[in-house]
């Protein structure tokens, strides 16, 4: 596939879901080669930028922030996947198969992505969903962070995601963001407010601005620091 394509200010725009490639192909494909393929094919096209999903309530990455997708999850001799006492779904099962297949690798496939997106002469893009409401009818499910699990009285309701009116609701995103911009070099960071758009169970004038201020900074240091 041709790489040679210049990313332009306009353009599309190519979002990710973080599942998409762990829970899509086999273990052979768990390694530097497979995840340069997936890349090159999102970046061969009329996309401009390429935004990879890193992070939810868990993240994709091995994060000191929030805890990683396969946080206390253990496999059995059959290759089935636990979760606090329980079996955790197939599809979910097969990407934390997948996920510590790269990780026994020594492999970081976000790093191994935005080199070739960017090789390729595409923009090469992270994105945090910010308050990522998947299974909270389950709070045993694999998906949840260890805040959202041990306080309830952060969350918009009991079978919901993250009341952002909670500093430390805030304050936890935003070391988050650090975190990525710490580790990777990129091209911009997309801070996914649309899936899913809840955060406030009653009006905060002013929170969620003073957040995104807050993740400017961190970008302007970021950007300052790579050059």
């Amino acid at each position: 596939m041709s790489c040679n394509h210049p990313a332009s200010a306009g353009g599309l725009c190519l979002n990710e879901d973080g599942y998409t490639f762990f829970s899509s192909f086999p273990a052979e494909r768990m390694n530097v080669g497979g995840l340069e393929c997936h890349a090159e094919h999102y970046a061969s096209g009329q996309a401009e930028r390429v935004i990879f999903c890193a992070a939810f309530m868990r993240s994709l990455v091995d994060s000191d922030v929030v805890e990683p997708f396969w946080a206390g999850a253990t496999l059995d001799g059959d290759g089935k996947v636990w979760f606090r006492g329980k079996p955790v779904d197939a599809a979910l099962g097969k990407i934390i198969r997948n996920l510590l297949t790269l990780r026994k690798a020594g492999i970081d496939p976000y790093r191994v992505w935005l080199d070739k997106v960017r090789a390729c002469g595409r923009e090469a893009w992270l994105s945090d969903r910010l308050n990522d409401g998947h299974h909270t009818d389950d709070p045993d499910c694999v998906m949840h962070d260890r805040l959202w699990r041990e306080h309830p009285e952060y969350r918009l309701s009991e079978f919901a995601p993250f009341d952002f009116a909670h500093e430390e609701v805030r304050r936890n995103k935003l070391a988050l963001i650090e975190e990525l911009l710490e580790r990777y070099d990129m091209d911009g960071l997309e801070l996914d407010f649309t899936r899913f758009p809840f955060f406030f169970n009653t009006p905060q004038p002013g929170l969620l601005t003073e957040l995104m201020v807050e993740a400017r900074k961190r970008v302007d240091a970021a950007a300052a620091r790579r050059g």
